[in-house]
């Protein structure tokens, strides 16, 4: 084997370089282990310089450009003047004769990193002129080189490159109307790295000029029978990228180019690659620019049609592929299908989620009703109907609900359609109405579904797959309404899925999808599904006594039956044979989500049987921790080069992009060996689930059992730790919530016995809390963060006490840095709902700590978070402030008068109550209460604070949001906070009782109940002067709180406000009128009157 020494010849480094080549892993390992040492000498630039000039050799010319690229940044600072003149002329000339497309890109990625550190200084002025006369020559790969080269130093020497805009502008222009279809699309990419160049009118212009231009490339691409597709994505690329910049460089044009998208995207001509990118633009135009295209109503109705137009070629598809296969065959979509319904959904999706109800669901319903009344249309159009109201839920919930009578009319007449197709959207539809409509539907409604689906059910032409389809509508209504509401329909329900499980043997789909309905049927049942339950265990006992392979899903099926049916009823007896048989089915199971089955089986047996449970504990807990353990259905990568082996090349993201699809020809691999590889793991979904399914059965076992699982404790704490490393998210999420349940299991096991936990709890404590620190601090993924959070603040609230001050300096710099992480985009690009769970679990944390901890610790504490706090305030959106000020007054409201004066929440709060946001003043309300409860405030202060918070309370109240109608309830309890509390403030009694009274009852923070009604019947009512002491105001007063009482959640807070309440009851009896109260309220004055 060559071995290459420091005086080695060009000749012997080639060598090497083929060496790479051979399909011989120990030969590449050798020669990757002899160039490293090598490669990092500044001699290898002249000596790779040298091959790829004079090698005859394309592979060598190829890995010496590529080898010269890595390494020759890090070396140039070291090569002598006239090195760097030779490097650079050596450059040009093979980039202008290599023949070889292959190196001539490898070449082209060397000048890219050359020309970084060059034209800077000025110190390659034969470069740019080489370029432009290659952009203007005959040869195609030529034009398209220089192209990309321009492109990429745009992007990295921006500054340089500047000064020499008008000419690219007239090269890519030229470019892009070029008749090589990798020109174009290579013009296309380099027009989008002009965007931030565009900083003056002059040039704004110039770019809407070549919209046009663009637009022609791309229709150009569509049309062509060359198969440009690549370009014509490239394009579509390119438009999306304008329409997302914050420049607006599109103006006017956005509508247009939108509609001209549209138009693609509808054609059924176009090659489905193509439509499906015009799709997702859409939808990101639609979801980032909604402001835009609520400004074009007919760009709406053509959005919206457009979407309908998709969605009906994909039903017709649909439609003659069911004819096509027969009544009963396999009812998966065909390919073309599926994509046209998945592009539609896609942009119906974005329609309805971001522009509003008002505007969108008035459009899309006046489609779905002449779709669903086309007289000659057929069965696709009232399909497309049904699938468009379907994807209309989720977005238009609120618009809905107000219309949702007549929205069930129509999917109940799809259930009742004579064409199979349409009754299985029907079917569909109704699960997705079940998911996010629930709070609209009365008994009635579900009444009236229930009756559809059984008399569907009963229907002789009824196919096997609508029977599925409704099997699915059974489990997705019987999980989503509340319990018991389907209590009317056991029977039947039951009775037909029995009947569906013994006449249809062989379809095995069928068979476990009606074990799904039976188990959500039971699941709601409850209780009233004893009368079945034998009949019920019979099925699922022979369904998972089967050993044909085939049958798998039906076992996994039936597993989860049995365990619904026996958590609702609350039997026992048949665990025993059906464990035995679910062991046996895991142990001869091929298919991972026959496990996971059997996992979620034993869960819920763990719930059911607890401490009984430990004849199957140790078994169950290896199984699962040999689960998580296994290797099944993984692919390792440790290195880069096996990257680089499987999908024929591989570039790091912060390299310079050069290269192309062309740097390793034939899978070959190099390793980037001047860089350490991350272990890269890949892992099949189905085993995955697996995995997840055994540590939830751990956690359960750990919650349910009780001290049976003493002995078990510390290898499934080992097991969680180490899961908290695991490359997915879904398992790091398993192991917080494991980490938190044993956590506090162990506490429950070894109880302490004084003030501070037991050892045993202690001890486990210090191995969970830096663990959830390190998850919060740095996991990337933002559920993790967030569920990290919640369990740090469930851990600290349930010991609470000393025992935690020694890892407070971890949670307080883990606080600090998830604030700081929120703002920073390159970690958390966040959207609203995201930055609510982070930010919410953070401010949970941060309010809840107080409660825990002892007040110097707390007071430590808050003093420290209160810079960053302040920070992310002031930069924060209303979203943000309201989320911080509301865990600030909960730290407040923890701390009592212990919050030190010198932190200033107080005139955050009322001045953030000024705000519009009804969710940051409800949370400023709070927080002014908790300030008001807690410490004195100065006399003027106090004055001008209740005259803002009446001004508030005079305030119209919008009556259909909740954060509104909150806001009002914790206005009105800081006003009676701040009179009632220590201030003893000066005040106008007979304006603030009816300010007070005016807003009582209160409408969603039952909280605040008791601050509210015992102001009203001590401060304020003993305050009034003796003549406005009866009457209307004391009969306003006894309802007011009587009400107050019968709102309250909890029996302290109805005893509180009923002990303030009855000696007012007795001094204005005569002065109440009875007969006006609800009966509710007249029951608890009598009961008080009594007493």
């Amino acid at each position: 084997m060559t071995v290459l020494t420091a005086g080695s010849s060009p000749a012997q480094l080639e060598s090497l370089l083929l060496q790479l080549t051979v399909p011989d892993t120990a030969a590449v390992r050798a020669a990757t282990a002899a160039l490293k040492p090598l490669l990092n000498k500044v001699s290898s630039v002249p000596a790779l310089l040298c091959i790829l000039s004079t090698s005859q050799q394309t592979a060598a010319r190829q890995l010496s450009s590529v080898y010269l690229r890595k390494k020759v940044g890090a070396h140039w600072g070291k090569l002598k003047a006239q090195d760097r003149v030779q490097c650079q002329a050596i450059l040009i000339e093979r980039l202008a004769t290599e023949p070889e497309r292959v190196v001539k890109n490898a070449i082209a990625g060397v000048v890219t990193v050359v020309a970084k550190y060059s034209l800077p200084s000025s110190s390659w002025p034969q470069l740019l002129p080489s370029l432009e006369t290659m952009a203007r020559g005959q040869d195609p790969t030529m034009r398209e080189i220089a192209i990309r080269v321009f492109r990429i130093l745009l992007g990295s020497i921006g500054k340089t490159m500047r000064a020499h805009l008008p000419v690219l502008r007239v090269l890519f222009q030229a470019a892009l109307d070029d008749a090589d279809v990798s020109v174009r699309l290579e013009a296309l990419k380099a027009l989008s790295s002009l965007v931030s160049f565009l900083t003056d009118p002059a040039s704004l212009a110039w770019f809407q000029s070549v919209l046009g231009s663009i637009l022609a490339a791309l229709s150009a691409c569509v049309t062509s029978d060359e198969g440009n597709a690549e370009a014509a994505v490239a394009a579509i690329d390119v438009l999306e990228e304008l329409a997302d910049d914050p420049k607006d460089v599109l103006g006017g044009r956005l509508v247009d180019i939108v509609q001209s998208i549209l138009a693609i995207a509808a054609d059924s001509r176009v090659e489905m690659d193509i439509r499906e990118r015009c799709a997702s633009m859409i939808s990101s135009v639609v979801d980032h620019r909604a402001a835009s295209i609520l400004e074009s109503p007919a760009l709406i109705d053509q959005l919206i049609n457009g979407s309908m137009t998709i969605l009906l070629e994909s039903c017709n598809a649909a439609v003659e592929n069911g004819a096509d296969r027969g009544a009963d065959d396999d009812d998966e979509e065909d390919e073309h299908s599926g994509s046209c319904r998945g592009m539609a959904v896609q942009i119906l999706d974005q329609i309805m989620l971001n522009l509003p109800d008002s505007v969108v669901y008035p459009r899309v319903m006046s489609a779905v009703t002449t779709f669903m009344r086309h007289e000659a249309g057929g069965a696709a159009w009232r399909r497309a109907a049904l699938f468009a109201l379907m994807v209309s839920v989720e977005g238009a919930a609120s618009a809905m609900r107000s219309d949702f009578d007549s929205i069930l009319s129509v999917v109940l007449q799809g259930l009742h359609d004579v064409d199979t197709v349409v009754r299985e959207a029907a079917c569909l539809a109704i699960g997705q109405l079940s998911d996010h409509m629930t709070s609209s539907m009365t008994p009635d409604h579900v009444r009236r579904v229930m009756h559809a689906i059984v008399h569907c059910l009963d229907q002789p032409t009824s196919t096997l797959r609508v029977k599925r389809k409704l099997c699915l509508a059974i489990e997705a209504i019987c999980t989503e309404v509340d319990q018991g509401t389907c209590n009317d329909y056991i029977g039947a329900l039951v009775q037909r899925l029995f009947t569906l499980v013994r006449a249809n043997g062989d379809d095995i789909s069928l068979l476990e999808a009606s074990l799904n309905a039976l188990a959500a049927v039971a699941k709601n049942a409850g209780k009233e599904f004893a009368p079945y339950f034998n009949d019920t265990i019979q099925l699922v006992h022979a369904a998972m006594s089967s050993s044909d392979e085939a049958h798998e899903p039906l076992r996994g099926a039936a597993m989860r039956c049995a365990g619904a049916v026996l958590l609702a009823t609350g039997e026992t007896t048949p665990c025993e044979p059906l464990m035995q048989l679910s062991l046996a089915a895991f142990q001869s199971a091929t298919d991972p989500s026959l496990r996971e089955s059997a996992f979620h089986f034993w869960s819920l047996i763990a719930q059911l049987l607890q401490s009984s449970f430990q004849p199957y504990l140790q078994t169950v807990v290896q199984l699962a921790l040999d689960a998580i353990e296994s290797e099944d259905g993984m692919n390792f990568r440790s290195t880069k080069a096996d990257l680089n082996a499987e999908f024929g090349g591989h570039q790091d993201e912060d390299e310079d992009e050069s290269l192309g699809e062309d740097t390793i020809e034939d899978g070959d691999c190099i390793d980037d060996s001047d860089a350490e590889s991350p272990f890269r793991c890949s892992i099949l979904s189905g085993y995955l689930d697996e995995k997840v399914a055994a540590a939830d059965c751990l956690t359960s076992i750990c919650r349910c059992t009780g001290p049976i699982m003493v002995p078990l404790i510390k290898p499934i704490q080992e097991c969680f730790e180490l899961l908290a490393e695991y490359p997915h998210e879904n398992m790091r999420l398993v192991a917080l919530k494991g980490l938190h349940d044993l956590t506090v299991q162990v506490g429950t096991l070894y109880p302490s016995q004084g003030p501070t936990p037991s050892e045993e709890a202690r001890t486990m404590i210090d191995a969970t809390i830096p663990i959830l620190v390190i998850m919060v601090t740095d996991d990337e993924s933002r559920d993790v963060v967030a569920s990290g959070l919640d369990a740090l603040l469930s851990v600290i609230t349930t010991f609470k006490g000393d025992v935690f001050n020694d890892h407070l300096p971890d949670i307080v710099r883990c606080i600090t840095q998830v604030l700081q992480s929120t703002i920073e985009a390159d970690k958390y690009p966040l959207a609203d709902t995201e930055k609510d769970s982070i930010l919410d679990s953070c401010c949970d944390l941060i309010g809840g700590l107080p409660q825990a901890l002892s007040t110097e610790v707390s007071v430590a504490m808050v003093r420290e978070l209160w810079a960053p706090l302040g920070t992310r305030f002031s930069q924060g959106d209303a979203l943000t402030q309201a989320l911080i000020i509301g865990a600030l007054g909960e730290a407040v409201d923890a701390l009592q008068g212990a919050m030190p004066s010198d932190i200033a929440v107080l005139p955050i709060a009322m001045q953030a109550l000024a705000s519009d946001h009804c969710r940051l003043r409800r949370n400023a309300a709070f927080c002014a209460g908790a300030c008001f409860a807690a410490s004195g405030i100065a006399p003027q202060d106090a004055s001008r604070f209740s005259s803002v918070l009446l001004d508030l309370l005079a305030a119209p109240i919008p009556v259909n949001d909740d954060h509104a109608m909150a806001a009002v309830d914790n206005v009105c309890s800081a006003l009676c906070k701040l009179v009632a509390g220590p201030s003893r403030c000066t005040f106008d009694p007979l304006r603030v009782f009816e300010a007070v009274i005016g807003a009582c009852p209160l409408k969603v923070d039952m909280d605040e109940c008791r601050p509210v009604y015992t102001a009203l019947a001590t401060a304020l009512w003993t305050n009034l002067p003796p003549q406005a002491r009866s009457g209307a105001a004391a009969h306003a007063l006894v309802s007011k709180c009587a009400a107050g009482i019968c709102q309250a959640d909890t029996d302290e807070v109805k005893s509180a406000i009923a002990a303030v309440l009855q000696p007012v009851l007795r001094e204005v009896a005569a002065d109440v009128n009875l007969a006006a109260l609800s009966p509710e309220e007249q029951d608890v004055c009598r009961r008080l009157m009594q007493c």
